[in-house]
């Protein structure tokens, strides 16, 4: 698991954007079940956070995104 992943699994909100700042890069990827940023930020119910990503262009083309079970982030 990234430490983008894990800091939001755990609602780390001012991590996750240092991290992304820092490496714009890394907002796309999964961890070994194909899930991405916002599957964690939904699952862990952090809405503020999953609000305050989803009005970034960079994380809207992630919310289609499936996982190895074929689950979206918002499913």
């Amino acid at each position: 698991m990234t430490a983008l992943l894990v800091a939001t699994s755990q609602g780390h909100a001012s991590l996750v954007g240092t991290i992304i700042s820092h490496y714009p890069k890394c907002y796309d990827l999964v961890d070994d079940t194909g899930w991405n940023v916002l599957h964690f930020l939904t699952v862990s119910l952090y809405a503020y956070e999953l609000n305050c990503l989803l009005k970034d262009l960079l994380f809207k083309n992630l919310i289609d995104e499936k996982d190895v079970k074929g689950n979206t982030p918002l499913h």
